[in-house]
């Protein structure tokens, strides 16, 4: 039996929108980050109002396409118990030609984490806190495969840094991982779920247990899904759901668990699907009839809406 397509509600139409997220102190808005560094607040009756504008520390080195430049913002969090005025931070890279983790405090950035910017594309990655108001980052490889193995630099890595000690140093969650462009929390199985972007043949779905002893290894560059892509390195820990590359699944775009099962999407189809997660493996990945053209990200609010983002311009709700 084919699953129903999920209502979309078009939410707003914005410039190049990459992420929707917004505090749990304002259930009933919801805040819309653009490619450029502009932040939106959407308010319970549908205005807008300009919220962050970070336009002049955003780099873009193609700013009229997203898949030859894959660089400007990329994700915003809200630390909890977010008031009004307090700091916000976002992952984006910057002027400096290094990708940074800053924190934002009456529009004014302060670097928490940053690494050279090495390529175009691949750098990208996301932003959230977790259980115990860690605040968690990925980042993607960029150009030199090593690097997602090499311990000395934040590349291929999903990492978590404490934003309110000073000079605190990030603590490697995962490594392994190729372009780990979206995540978000299982909190009742106190577990990250992350979306990887592959390179010619797999995406991938990993899940990263919180509290771990040490990093988790996904295998990157050495396998990429299933299969061994070069010589050493070692299997380290197989992905829950390894999705082969074909017309409906070029780019994965991790989103939410919704209703029991993990909603998730394709940049180049823009085609939703989803999948039942259990301990360590995926199953009954299914279809869910629905498109967002040029998909780019999904997002929660803080009333727990759930949305799906086209950087083509037009933020859609989720039924």
């Amino acid at each position: 039996m084919l699953a129903a397509a999920l209502p979309l509600t078009p939410a707003g139409d914005f410039r190049q929108p990459v992420h929707v997220t917004g505090p749990s102190s304002q259930p009933r808005s919801f805040y819309v980050l653009e490619r450029g560094g502009r932040v939106w607040r959407i308010h319970p009756n549908g205005g807008r109002s300009l919220f962050l504008n970070a336009r002049r520390y955003v780099r873009l080195l193609a700013p009229r396409n997203h898949f030859t430049d894959q660089g400007g913002a990329f994700a915003l969090a809200f630390p909890p118990g977010y008031r009004t005025g307090g700091p916000v931070y976002m992952l984006y890279t910057r002027r400096d030609g290094r990708v940074h983790l800053d924190e934002f405090r009456h529009g004014h950035p302060r670097t928490l984490l940053s690494l050279r910017r090495t390529s175009r594309v691949d750098v990208g990655g996301d932003l959230a806190f977790g259980p115990g108001g860690g605040l968690y980052a990925s980042f993607g490889y960029g150009r030199d495969p090593e690097a997602s193995q090499d311990p000395a630099t934040l590349a291929g890595k999903l990492v978590r840094i404490d934003p309110h000690a000073a000079g605190a140093q990030p603590e490697i969650v995962a490594r392994g991982l190729r372009v780990p462009w979206r995540f978000s929390f299982d909190r009742g199985r106190r577990r990250l779920i992350v979306a990887d972007v592959g390179e010619a043949g797999f995406e991938e779905i990993d899940l990263v247990p919180l509290g771990a002893d040490r990093p988790l290894d996904f295998g990157w560059p050495f396998f990429e899904g299933p299969r061994r892509r070069t010589r050493g390195g070692e299997r380290g820990r197989p992905p829950a759901l390894s999705i082969e590359h074909g017309p409906g699944m070029c780019a994965i775009v991790g989103g939410y668990l919704r209703h029991g099962r993990y909603l998730y999407g394709d940049v180049c189809s823009g085609r939703l699907r989803s999948v039942r997660l259990g301990a360590t493996r995926a199953r009954g990945d299914r279809s869910e009839n629905t498109v967002v053209p040029y998909l780019v990200s999904f997002g929660r609010d803080g009333g727990g809406r759930l949305y799906a983002v086209s950087v083509a311009g037009r933020v859609y709700r989720l039924g």
